[in-house]
């Protein structure tokens, strides 16, 4: 698992030499806080030790924007289409300049009438 702060970069790795063995399958248990369950991998065995590690090493650094490197440009897609959003549904993602989408998205709304057979004529 990796990721980085101000002024840190940090990867755990949790596992054997031997890439013929896996961590093994752990389950579910009442009696220890938080117990995962499932096979282990990033998520489940190395991201709480890095989590732990950044809360500690972060503790009292202030919150720093992150600017992006010359070259590279923010633009906010549409997560359905992967377009420049028009509103809704949209999220902030990074593009090398010049290769960002260059159309809106389009969503179409339909109608779906249902007819079960009960509608009666009023007038």
């Amino acid at each position: 698992f990796s990721g980085y702060g101000p002024g840190v970069v940090t990867s755990v790795w949790i596992g054997f030499d031997d890439h013929r063995r896996n961590l093994g399958h752990t389950t579910a248990s009442g009696a220890i806080k938080d117990q995962i369950s499932g096979y282990e991998g990033g998520a489940k065995s190395a991201q709480p030790a890095w989590d732990a590690y950044m809360k500690a090493v972060l503790e009292g650094v202030p919150e720093q924007p992150l600017t992006p490197p010359p070259g590279i440009v923010t633009v906010n897609i549409d997560r359905s289409t992967g377009q420049l959003a028009n509103g809704g549904n949209s999220r902030e993602e990074y593009f090398i300049e010049g290769t960002q989408p260059t159309q809106q998205a389009v969503h179409e709304v339909g109608t779906t009438i249902i007819d079960n057979g009960e509608a009666q004529e009023l007038f």
